[in-house]
């Protein structure tokens, strides 16, 4: 070995070498490309999103890659408001039993509180991100909005599924035990496929 390594005019230690890759890399290769993708996902949902795509890395570890990265999203500090005693909203007993729409009035902040948090979300990921070309560039980052929020975000409030997962999840529950299925879905839930120069799907696959 040493004279073939004399003749090649190579060390010892450099053929014997062996590439270490970080146990990390393919946490490290991801974390970004999904914080490009979402730039406004906090390290909650890109985890959310990488357990529902099957990977079953640790909490504490993918946290502390992505703190390594500085993934972390600046957040401005919330203003103090003053204690308030808000009224229980009425919690449907099954998924397409209620709508939820958008009607604000002069000094009413909300009307329906169920969609604030998703107009919350629309600004934060599509408006406050954006420059409209026209309406129908608004109109498909808005369906590619619904198409992502319907089948990509987790959502706590489903027990930190999609609510598209979670209707399916709903439809075969209700055939199990013979119910009919009844009422409509949520508009979110069955939201339109996004227009395919978009690359929507094509994008969530490129991150597996």
């Amino acid at each position: 070995m040493r004279q073939a390594c004399s003749l090649s005019r190579i060390s010892i230690g450099c053929y014997r070498y062996r590439s270490r890759r970080s146990p990390d890399h393919e946490i490290i290769d991801r974390l970004p490309k999904l914080a490009n993708w979402k730039p406004r996902w906090a390290f909650g949902l890109m985890f959310d999103w990488l357990r529902m795509k099957g990977f079953s890395w640790n909490h504490k570890r993918v946290r502390r890659v992505y703190r390594e990265l500085e993934l972390n999203l600046r957040i401005k500090p919330r203003k103090r408001l003053p204690s308030r005693d808000p009224t229980p909203l009425v919690v449907p007993e099954e998924p397409g039993v209620s709508w939820s729409l958008d009607f604000i009035k002069p000094g009413t902040p909300t009307q329906n509180a169920y969609i604030e948090r998703c107009n919350r979300t629309f600004r934060n990921e599509i408006l406050d991100l954006h420059l409209f070309e026209d309406r129908e560039d608004a109109q498909m980052k808005a369906t590619t909005f619904m198409w992502d929020d319907s089948r990509e975000r987790s959502h706590e409030a489903l027990g930190k599924t999609t609510p598209h997962q979670f209707r399916l999840n709903h439809q075969a529950g209700a055939s199990a035990k013979g119910l009919a299925q009844k009422g409509r879905a949520s508009p979110l839930a069955d939201a339109p496929h996004p227009p395919r120069n978009m690359g929507t799907k094509t994008t969530a696959e490129s991150l597996l």
